[in-house]
């Protein structure tokens, strides 16, 4: 059994993408009121679920990408798979992270093929915003 099962966060994180990348199928897009750590505010932003649970912030740089692929309708990203990967920052050393979408250089599928009854977590009750802290 692997024991980093129990640590995990549900956040996507640069550390989680390190060593390789992350692959997904979107579950869910909303916006969440979460911590901006470099402002030590909340903000609103749009998160993506993906199947296995795990979440992922967009950046305002990921948010532009996602639109030029998939379009500006969050509803039709649904079901469609990216990865997640660790790239170098523009003009300095930090790494960031960067989503791909089947656009550009990863061939999958685009197409919608989640069905609200395959999502295993549910999303009852869930209003479009929530506070991550």
């Amino acid at each position: 059994m692997d024991a980093r099962s129990f640590i995990q966060s549900e956040w996507i994180t640069n550390t989680d993408v390190r060593e390789e990348p992350y692959i997904g199928t979107i579950a869910l897009v909303v916006s969440e009121k979460v911590r901006n750590p470099r402002k030590g505010a909340f903000e609103e932003s749009l998160v993506v679920t993906f199947m296995d649970g795990r979440k992922l912030v967009l950046s305002r740089t990921r948010v532009r990408s996602m639109v030029s692929d998939l379009g500006p309708e969050t509803d039709h990203w649904i079901g469609a798979e990216v990865r997640v990967r660790l790239v170098r920052a523009r003009g300095g050393d930090q790494r960031a992270i960067e989503v791909v979408t089947p656009t550009q250089d990863f061939p999958v599928s685009v197409e919608p093929s989640v069905a609200a009854e395959d999502i295993p977590f549910s999303v009852s009750g869930l209003s479009g915003t929530s506070t991550q802290e």
